[in-house]
């Protein structure tokens, strides 16, 4: 289970197991001064049988995809999805296409 707040938290990434036991101590996928929120999912996205946490910052935010390991580690730095100037958040979702 993956968490991230809503618009006006910051943007703190949390993992749980599936009794709700904290499996991290939680990281910021964003600088943790702003308070847009943060959108999650995971998937496995460099085939490494683990998945990711792929995030994209809320409303006010700026348009960048990031993506990690569970415990917080920068799998992929990340690249805009829109505009750099864009700041109307970003929802994430995986595929395979």
């Amino acid at each position: 289970i993956i968490t991230g707040p809503g618009q006006g938290g910051g943007p703190q990434i949390r993992v749980f197991n599936g009794i709700g036991q904290v499996e991290n101590n939680g990281f910021f996928a964003y600088a943790s001064h702003l308070r847009t929120g943060v959108q999650v999912t995971a998937a496995d996205i460099n085939d490494d049988g683990k998945d990711e946490i792929i995030t994209g910052a809320g409303p006010g935010g700026g348009p960048q995809i990031r993506a990690f390991s569970a415990d917080g580690g920068v799998v992929h730095n990340g690249f805009f999805a829109y505009d750099k100037s864009f700041r109307g958040g970003v929802n994430v979702a995986v595929g395979e296409f």
